[in-house]
């Protein structure tokens, strides 16, 4: 909360921000160049709150262009950003993290991730906890089941009538993938770990493996995975 600012509304706050919806003059006077706008795919980013009235915003394709992004072998595009110059020895990390690089590894990492329509991130693990972060377009599903099978979803976006959130976290060791929620979209959005992240951590589902040790989430395992 802002010092001085306690008496701010949720609603006149959302009010005063764009939420990644800009006007096209705005854009095209302080944007990239060469960027091509589309519209908002949908009415209100919150409900009553902000309507997009013609509002505009990058089509995916600028998106990957302008950051630079390529093709994640579990779907979408991404591009790391950052990768600590400070590392953690190899005394300091769990027995999970046998993968670090020279005994050691960097205590932290970040990537942009973008997944269009009809793209998914097919399931996979990792080592980390992975804090997600929403930037730009209509909102991500993350769901995730843990080792005993329990399960969740991080539903990222800025639409609160939804029940979406601009940030969550899911766990380390938990199978997770992603998808878009309504079909013609896309989202952007961050994703940090630490200890930072190696390929070497990332292990992908097998449909009939995951099938098999957790029957009840056969629906999730059979959207997020290709045939073996």
């Amino acid at each position: 909360m802002i010092a001085g600012r306690s008496s701010l509304s949720h609603s006149s706050l959302f009010a005063r921000l764009s939420l990644y919806v800009v006007q096209p003059s705005r854009h095209r006077a302080n944007g990239p160049p060469d960027v091509t706008l589309q519209k908002c795919p949908r009415k209100t980013i919150v409900r009553g709150v902000h309507e997009c009235d013609g509002g505009l915003m990058p089509r995916p394709e600028d998106w990957i262009r302008v950051l630079d992004l390529a093709p994640h072998p579990e779907g979408g595009y991404y591009r790391e950003t950052h990768r600590a110059a400070d590392r953690f020895s190899g005394e300091a990390l769990a027995e999970r993290f046998q993968g670090s690089i020279q005994g050691s590894r960097a205590c932290s990492t970040a990537i942009y991730y973008l997944l269009v329509d009809p793209q998914i991130s097919r399931l996979h693990r990792i080592a980390q906890d992975e804090v997600w972060h929403f930037y730009a377009g209509d909102g991500l599903l993350v769901p995730y089941f843990a080792p005993d099978g329990t399960s969740s979803v991080l539903r990222l976006g800025t639409d609160l009538d939804r029940g979406e959130t601009p940030q969550g976290v899911v766990p380390a060791g938990c199978w997770f993938g992603a998808m878009l929620p309504r079909p013609g979209t896309y989202a952007l959005v961050g994703c940090t770990v630490a200890p930072g992240f190696e390929f070497s951590d990332l292990e992908f589902g097998r449909r009939a493996l995951l099938t098999a040790r957790f029957p009840q989430h056969r629906s999730l395992i059979e959207r997020l995975t290709y045939p073996d």
